[in-house]
C-alpha cells in the first residue's frame, strides 16, 4: 500500500493543489495525510474531489494557520481513534486480518512547548498495542547532521526527542531522495536546511511490512522558484523605469541557484520513485525516461582524422577501430630487455 505524508504549507494556493494532484497521479496512494493545510472544510472538500479520494477526516485550522487532513480511498478500512491540533490517530483494517495503527503527527512549533508533543507521543504509545506507524512533521531533528548551516541545536533538545522515540519503541525508516524537508532563505544569501519530517515505526510494524520504503518529496523548491520568478518580473519593471539593478541581479542569481536545486531534486526523484502493486506508465515517468535516454545517447564522434561522424555505422566503426588498436599487440622486440631491468 502506498501512502503520501506531506506538510503542504497551505492549500489555498492553486499551484499547491495542482502539485498535490500531480503527486497523487504518480504515486497512486490509498492513504494521504496533509499538515498545515491552512484550509477550511469547503476547500478540503474541493481538494478531495480534485485528487479523487473517497473519504476524509480533518482537524480545523486555527485562524489562518495550522490544520490537519487525512484522505483515504474506499479500498481500505480506516477508523479514527483520537485527534487533536497535533495529531490524527487511526486504525487501518480494524475488522480485517492484521490491523495496524497509523498516527499522523505535527509537533509543536514553539521550542518551550515541545515537551507537550513528546508527552502526547508517550500517551498515544500507551493506548493501543498493535503494529504502529507514525509520521510527518515532528519539528525537531535528532542529530546535528540533519541540519545544514545555522546555529547548532542544543544537545538536550535532540536528546529528549531521541528518548521519546526510544520509549515508544520507534525505529526510523530512513528515506530516499533529498536529505532535507524544510528550508528558509534570507536576502543576504544565507540559507537554512533541516530534516524535520520523518517516518518511524514499531518493531512489530516493520516485521509485518519488511519491504517498506520511505521517500522524501521536497516540493518547497518549486514554490520558492515560482515566487522568485514573480519577484524578478516586478523588479524588471522597476529597473526599466530607472530603478537600481542591484536587487535584480541578486534575484537572478537566486533563481539560477534554485533551478540547479530543482534539477537535482527531479533527477533524484525520477530515479528513486517507485510504484508498488504493479507499475503504471505515466506521462511523468515517460518524460523522465526519455530525457535520460537522450542524455545517454551518443549523437556524434570524431575519428582519428578529426572528421565528425554522425551516422550510426560510422560511430560504431570509430569505436571498433579504437578498441582494436588499443588491445592489439604491437609485437615489441625489446620485452626481454625491459623485463631484465625489473628487480
Amino acid at each position: 500500500m502506498s501512502c503520501i505524508i506531506w506538510n503542504c504549507r497551505g492549500l489555498r494556493n492553486q499551484r499547491a493543489v495542482q502539485e498535490l494532484v500531480d503527486l497523487v497521479q504518480v504515486k497512486a496512494p490509498l492513504l494521504m495525510f496533509l499538515a498545515e493545510t491552512w484550509a477550511d472544510q469547503a476547500r478540503l472538500n474541493y481538494v478531495k474531489d480534485r485528487i479523487r479520494f473517497d473519504q476524509k477526516f480533518f482537524v480545523e485550522r486555527i485562524n489562518k494557520g495550522g490544520g490537519l487532513a487525512l484522505f483515504w480511498r474506499d479500498g481500505i478500512e480506516v477508523d479514527v481513534e483520537t485527534s487533536s491540533l497535533n495529531h490524527i490517530d487511526v486504525t487501518i483494517n480494524k475488522s480485517i486480518e492484521k490491523p495496524w495503527r497509523f498516527t499522523s503527527f505535527y509537533g509543536e512549533l514553539e521550542t518551550q512547548r515541545r515537551f507537550e508533543s513528546w508527552d502526547l507521543l508517550r500517551h498515544l504509545h500507551r493506548q493501543i498495542s498493535i503494529p504502529w506507524l507514525c509520521a510527518e512533521d515532528f519539528n525537531k531533528i535528532t542529530k546535528q547532521s540533519e541540519k545544514s548551516s545555522g546555529r547548532l541545536r542544543p544537545s538536550n533538545q535532540m536528546q529528549q526527542f531521541r528518548e521519546t522515540l526510544d520509549e515508544c519503541g520507534f525505529m526510523d525508516l530512513g528515506f530516499m531522495g533529498f536529505p532535507f524537508t524544510w528550508s528558509k532563505h534570507w536576502q543576504n544569501g544565507f540559507s537554512l536546511w533541516e530534516r524535520l519530517e520523518r517516518v518511524v515505526a514499531s518493531k512489530e510494524w516493520l516485521m509485518s511490512f519488511p519491504d517498506t520504503k520511505s521517500q522524501n518529496h521536497f516540493g518547497s523548491i518549486c514554490k520558492e522558484l515560482d515566487l522568485k520568478k514573480k519577484e524578478l518580473a516586478r523588479y524588471e519593471r522597476l529597473v526599466l523605469q530607472g530603478g537600481n539593478a542591484t536587487r535584480l541581479l541578486a534575484i537572478q542569481k537566486d533563481i539560477n541557484s534554485l533551478m540547479d536545486k530543482e534539477e537535482r531534486m527531479w533527477r533524484q526523484r525520477s530515479r528513486s520513485l517507485y510504484l508498488k502493486d504493479g507499475d503504471r506508465i505515466t506521462r511523468f515517468f515517460h518524460c523522465r525516461a526519455t530525457i535520460r535516454k537522450r542524455r545517454n545517447n551518443i549523437s556524434g564522434i570524431k575519428d582519428r582524422l578529426d572528421q565528425w561522424c554522425t551516422q550510426t555505422d560510422q560511430i560504431a566503426s570509430v569505436f571498433e577501430e579504437y578498441y582494436k588498436e588499443l588491445f592489439t599487440s604491437a609485437n615489441p622486440e625489446s620485452v626481454p630487455i625491459a623485463l631484465s631491468s625489473i628487480p
